[in-house]
């Protein structure tokens, strides 16, 4: 009989590096445990009827009445548990918590690939709101290879225990140096 050791790959938790904060303004570390199996699976049902909701589909009494639990926290603090608190100390943006919570509620529920996708997705709806908000003349006054400083489309660095070598960022390519 083989026996196989797959500690390293059940570390649940996730850790999002370099987050800013009032407190921290380099950055912190902040860890959000993994949901129990109660919690994740009604967790994996809301994010259900919300894929049902989004796609024009009625939900009826209920499926709404099983997501309550009775838990009166906000959807960030149930997500983030000791963190949220952690981070509301540490003065880190509401935006930013905001993000880190539906990032993590993802990764918990439909896994990392849907995650990037979800935020990339929220960015582009931003920016292209943002740029629907702007007179046609500011866009004029651009000069050409000027950029925002937004981040748009980049999603949270995210890391899953010690194991995980594996980022939400695109490495970058490879520079290729012609000679003549």
């Amino acid at each position: 009989m083989t026996t196989r050791d797959i500690a390293q790959w059940l570390d649940p938790d996730l850790h999002y590096p370099g987050i800013p904060s009032t407190t921290h303004p380099k950055g912190r570390t902040y860890d959000v445990a993994g949901p129990d199996r109660e919690t994740g699976l009604r967790w994996t049902m809301m994010a259900n009827l919300g894929r049902k909701a989004a796609s024009g589909e009625t939900l009826d009494e209920t499926e709404l009445a099983s997501l309550d639990n009775g838990d009166e926290r906000s959807f960030e603090e149930q997500v983030l548990g000791a963190a949220y608190a952690a981070m509301v100390a540490d003065g880190v943006a509401d935006a930013n918590i905001k993000t880190i919570a539906r990032d993590a509620f993802y990764n918990f529920t439909s896994g990392e690939q849907i995650a990037d996708l979800v935020l990339r997705g929220e960015a582009a709806a931003r920016a292209a709101a943002r740029a629907d908000e702007k007179p046609k003349k500011a866009a004029a006054k651009r000069t050409a290879g000027s950029s925002s400083n937004r981040a748009s489309g980049v999603t949270p660095a995210r890391t899953r225990g010690q194991a995980s070598t594996r980022s939400s960022k695109t490495p970058a390519k490879a520079q290729v140096r012609k000679t003549a």
